[in-house]
This record gives C-alpha cells, structure tokens and sequence, in this order.
C-alpha cells in the first residue's frame, strides 16, 4: 500500500512538472513569435526601398497617367501674358514709420504726408478707378481691334467684371524705397498693356480732379473770401464815385462835414483794397502750394508690350504633377504594405493564443 500510494504521487508530481515546463515551452514560443510579429511589421529605410521596386511598374503607370493628364489641361489653358510698370513714390515719406508702426503711435501706414504715394496702392484697386477701366476701349492686337474689359471677361455684371479684374491686377509697394511695382495679365500682349496704361490714366485723372489736400481747400476758402472782399472794394468805390459827382468842388471845398465823409470813403476804399491785395497774394500763393502739393504720378518705367508669356508654366506643371504622382503612389504603397504587415501579425497573434490554449487544455487533461 506504502508503495503504491508512493508510486501515485510520484507520477502527480511528474504530471505537474511536466505541465510547468510545457507551460514554460509554450510561453517562450508565443515570446519568440511575438518578437517576429513585431519584426515583420517595423519598416527601415531599405524595406521601403525593396517595396518601392518590386511596385516600381505601378508608380511609373501612376506618375505617366497624371502627367498625360496635366499636359491635356495646361495645352487647353490658353497664353497669359504680362504687361508691368514702376511708379516713383510722391510726397514725403517718414523714415521712422515701421518703428512708429510696431510702437502703435503711426498715423498713415508708411508716412505722414496726406499726399504721399502710399494710398497709390488702395487708390488702384478702388470702384472708381476700376470702374473707368471698365468702361473704355481698348486696343486688343496690332490690327486696331478694340474691346471692353466687360466684354473681355464675358459678363454684364459689373461685380463679377470689378473682382476678375481686381484679381488680375498686381500692385507691389516697396516699405523701403517706396517705389510701386504694378502688373496686369492677360491674354494679349497689346491688351494687357493698354489696361495698364488706363490704369495709370485714372490714378492720374483721380489725383488731379478728385484728391483734395488742405492746400486745395485752403484755395477755395480763399477764392471765396476773394469774390467777397472784389464786392466789397466795388461797392465802396462806387460809393465814393457817387459823393464825388454829388460834390463836384470836393476837392476845393472848406465844408468840414464833406471832407469828413470823403476821407471816410477815402479810407473804406483803402482798406478794402489793401484786404483784396493781401488775399490776392495769399490765393497766388495758395495755388501754388495747391499745385506742388497734389500727388503726381511719377512713372519710372512705362507700361510695357511683353513678348514671352507669363503663364502657364506648362513644363513645369507637368514635372509637378509627375513628382506630385510619384509620392502618392509612394505613400499609398508603404500604407497598405504596412496594414498587410499588420494584419499577418494580428492573424498570427490570434492562432498562438488559440494553439497555447490548446495545449494548455490538453496539458490539463
């Protein structure tokens, strides 16, 4: 009996041991193979190179595909070309703005001066000025064909043809020296020239009959004042024209009361003239400031006729949409190699728990 109860535990613990290290096997092999999983699914510098050959057919169908069709756009997109011009800035101009600008305590960005050429830019850009760009006739070939702006963008309403043309139109100040640079594109050289030549005929047109500066005010007041006080000396020397013909031995005469009032004419008609005089100077002189003081465009460089079209860049979209397809096609083949990498490790996760549980279960029995 001693023996065979002996002999019963003896194989217990045989049967223990044996379930430890099965256990143990099995624990290192799911460890081992989840190391491989995570291999499996990690990519270097050198897999990736080793995916993108083995798919290098796929990319190159990719990239020719998408510049095959950028080509067909680009050719259908019809010649832009570009006429540019530079004006002198005009009026003074703060050299410390930007610092007055970063401080808060600037007035008119870029200067102090209510004629400077810094509103040029604004100016340009404005209703009233687009709008007489509008309206014009155009030179569009060297045939002599004209054309509206209107016409040209193919609308009649004047928001649409006021944004196309806004949007066309670049205008480029200099913070430094001041100089503004200006641009217009479109599909004829001559055409895009005479716009911006119109351009620059309004902003001249709007500067000298629209813009007002104090030295234009201050000729009006003096205008005004200056009809006024040409009545006044009038009526006085018509005043005193009267006494005298009244009085014909004025100049003779002892009566007290008649030289009192002819002196007093005397004396209404010098102040009034000395009044007119003065004004008459201070409205030459205010014409004059009026004159220097009105922003005047200065052009450095005329609008020109261009010869090479701006745009399209037709190489240089079809390069772009080449290299553009090449990462693509690139980025989509990593990502799918990495979620089939994944999901191997996931299918290979779930068959080593399913088979440890197995073993566990046939351990146990």
């Amino acid at each position: 009996m001693k023996r065979f109860n002996i002999g019963k535990k003896g194989n217990k613990m045989r049967r223990k041991l044996n379930f430890i290290s099965n256990n143990l096997k099995i624990n290192r092999l799911s460890a081992s193979r989840d190391n491989i999983g995570n291999k499996d699914i990690e990519l270097n510098l050198l897999d990736i190179f080793a995916i993108l050959n083995q798919n290098k057919k796929l990319i190159a169908v990719v990239c020719l595909c998408l510049m095959v069709i950028t080509a067909g756009v680009v050719m259908i997109i019809p010649n832009q070309y570009t006429a540019t011009a530079t004006i002198l800035p005009s009026g003074e101009v703060d050299r410390y703005s930007a610092i007055k600008q970063l401080t808060g305590i600037g007035g008119l960005a870029g200067g102090t001066d209510e004629n400077s050429s810094i509103l040029f830019p604004t100016i340009l850009k404005s209703n009233q000025v687009i709008d007489g760009c509008l309206e014009q006739k155009l030179a569009f070939d060297n045939q002599g064909h004209t054309t509206t702006l209107m016409d040209y963008y193919e609308t009649k309403d004047i928001n649409i043809a006021r944004n196309k043309l806004r949007k066309e139109l670049n205008v480029a100040a200099d913070k430094k020296t001041g100089v503004i640079s200006l641009g217009i594109e479109t599909e004829s050289p001559r055409f895009s020239q005479a716009v911006l030549s119109r351009f620059i005929d309004e902003l001249e047109n709007y500067n000298l009959n629209k813009r007002k500066s104090s030295a234009s005010e201050n000729v009006a007041y003096l205008d005004k004042e200056l009809k006024t006080r040409q009545d006044e000396l009038a009526y006085a020397e018509d005043a005193l024209e009267i006494f005298q013909n009244a009085n014909r031995n004025w100049y003779s005469t002892t009566d007290p009361s008649m030289n009192k009032e002819l002196a007093r004419l005397k004396r209404e008609v010098e102040l009034k003239l000395t009044t007119y005089g003065f004004l008459a100077e201070q409205y030459e002189i205010a014409k004059l400031d009026a004159q220097k003081n009105t922003p005047i465009v200065r052009i450095l460089d005329e609008p020109n006729l261009p010869t090479q079209k701006s745009s399209p860049k037709r190489l240089a979209s079809v390069l772009l949409s080449g290299i553009v397809g090449f990462f693509l096609s690139a980025f989509w083949i990593i990502l799918g190699d990495a979620y089939y990498r994944y999901k191997q490790k996931s299918d290979f996760e779930k068959t080593a728990v399913i088979n440890r549980t197995r073993s566990m279960i046939r351990s146990e029995v």
